[in-house]
């Protein structure tokens, strides 16, 4: 391999942080020089165990997969790699016994060389250049990938903490998404219409539905915020404890990733119905609520990423339900009792008062009979009053809502809304009935969403320049780590120690406006 094509390959590493194209340039590069006609390549997670795969073969697209895994007791030849930290050439797969051979040797494969890559001295996976030929490989095979290997594992890593990074970017945006949703949300309905629209929009299932539990039945219906479901299409499974997968869920408490629903024990599934299911609890204080369900006609269709992202979403929604259970209860009870009611003559004095207006004011019940009303207001209110009264008075009877600022006998302000209904007695005599709701909580919170939104939009810019500039401090450590390691003259070591430790600062400042930016989406 000569000094150009090193050079080309390690330009392709420090360009991308997309795993699938970089490696599929990668590969290109190489596929002539070493006369490989597949290669393989293993990840390997901090105990180990294999977690993902590409494989590369002439003229086709790179596969990639994260089931499965590989048995290191099993495969010797992996085993003495990963131990040894040494290539390890096979001349004759056909004589090895190992269940990944005989699968390579099926496919026409006759030899390979496994080529391990570490970084920072842990062993992160295993490059399994394979060929048609036996005995293809030797040791010139080897000095030339050598040339190659830490750049390699070092772009490999770069790309999975850049997707860890931007994994739990996600998980935080989702989060963000669902607590704004139930912010905004006006009812229940509402509320789940939104997540579920929301969850469809970040994880693309087929079919995405929520049953919630009836108290009175202790059964589970499907809400018609659900994508992809109706009501005739879940008729036939028995939403009941311990009956189908969603039954399981119901009665473990516990999430269920089900990749083939024929191989399941209690799969209650006819020919044509889906073959992959994912149901996640909804659980408020230990109290089963309802279960998110996804499912799809293919086998295999959700990954452990989808489950994890559906585990977290449920998680939060169930707290987010529970939330706005007990919000609408009390409102409720707030409109039924807890308002404050009073009736005042043509002159804003007070003939009525209840004892939820009295607190509200801050004044006992008695002393309110009699009073002019406006005597507890500011001065924009009292104008307010004014031109109301002046409404009122052009109109026999009639209702309206407008906002009324109190001012406490303590001196406290309180904001309420205001709604007035005119009537006329028996005698004709023209008085107004108000009820005046307590909103300065809402107004506060109204404030603190404004402010919310401000800084989220502050967040996402910050987010958006921290991530360009540690793609551009990636890029630029990449290279000088690789031309470090490539280099003898002292005084370009020198110039390059500067520029390497410039990067990992810039780096931690980078990380500290990320920080920044996650604490400052939650004010």
């Amino acid at each position: 391999m000569n000094n150009g094509m090193v050079y080309r390959i390690n330009k392709i590493l420090v360009s991308s942080l997309e795993m699938k194209e970089a490696l599929a340039a990668v590969h290109s590069q190489l596929r002539k020089p070493l006369d490989s006609e597949r290669i393989i390549i293993s990840l390997f997670n901090d105990g180990g165990e294999g977690f993902r795969y590409f494989d590369f073969e002439n003229g086709s697209e790179v596969k990639e997969w994260v089931h499965g895994g590989i048995d290191l007791e099993e495969e010797p030849h992996w085993e003495r790699a990963l131990k040894t930290g040494e290539p390890v050439i096979v001349q004759e797969i056909k004589e090895d016994s190992s269940w990944v051979y005989q699968k390579l040797f099926q496919e026409g494969i006759r030899s390979s060389i496994l080529f391990p890559l570490a970084y920072k001295g842990k062993k992160i996976g295993i490059i399994n250049f394979c060929s048609k030929e036996v005995a293809h490989f030797s040791e010139d095979h080897v000095r030339s990938l050598h040339q190659m290997d830490e750049g390699l594992a070092i772009f490999i890593q770069n790309v999975l903490l850049y997707e860890e990074t931007r994994k739990k970017l996600d998980e935080m945006t989702l989060l963000y998404e669902m607590t704004r949703i139930s912010t905004t949300s006006l009812s229940m309905d509402q509320m789940l219409t939104e997540i579920v629209k929301c969850l469809h929009h970040f994880l693309k299932f087929e079919a995405l539905g929520i049953f919630l539990r009836e108290e009175s039945t202790k059964r589970f219906h499907l809400h018609p915020s659900s994508i992809g479901l109706q009501k005739e299409d879940v008729q036939t499974q028995e939403l009941t404890l311990g009956k189908g997968i969603m039954g399981e869920v119901i009665e473990k408490g516990e999430a269920l990733l089900v990749d083939d629903v024929r191989k399941h024990e209690r799969n209650q599934r006819g020919a044509g119905e889906p073959l992959s299911e994912m149901c996640v609890p909804l659980k408020a204080g230990g109290r089963m609520i309802g279960v998110i369900y996804a499912r799809s006609k293919r086998v295999k269709t959700f990954s452990k990423e989808d489950f994890r992202l559906m585990v977290m979403a449920g998680e939060h929604l169930a707290i987010l339900i529970e939330n706005v259970q007990s919000e609408e209860r009390y409102r409720a009870v707030v409109e039924s009792a807890l308002d404050g009611v009073m009736v005042m003559g043509k002159d804003n004095r007070l003939t009525y008062a209840n004892e939820r207006l009295a607190k509200l004011i801050g004044t006992p019940r008695e002393e309110l009979i009699g009073v002019d009303f406006r005597d507890y207001l500011d001065e924009e209110s009292k104008q307010i009053m004014a031109r109301r009264n002046a409404l009122d008075g052009e109109a026999e009877e009639g209702s309206s809502r407008y906002g009324l600022r109190i001012v406490r006998k303590d001196g406290e302000r309180r904001d309420v809304e205001v709604n007035s209904t005119v009537i006329l007695d028996s005698q004709g005599n023209m008085n107004t009935v108000v009820f005046l709701e307590d909103v300065t909580a809402k107004r506060k919170m109204e404030e603190q969403l404004r402010q919310a939104e401000k800084l989220r939009a502050v967040g996402e810019m910050a987010g958006g320049i921290a991530h360009d500039f540690n793609t551009a401090l990636t890029i630029i450590l990449g290279n000088t780590q690789l031309l470090l390691h490539g280099t003898r003259d002292e005084e370009l070591t020198k110039t390059l120690k500067v520029i390497e430790k410039v990067a990992q600062d810039s780096s931690r400042t980078v990380r500290q406006l990320m920080e920044f930016t996650r604490n400052g989406i939650h004010p």
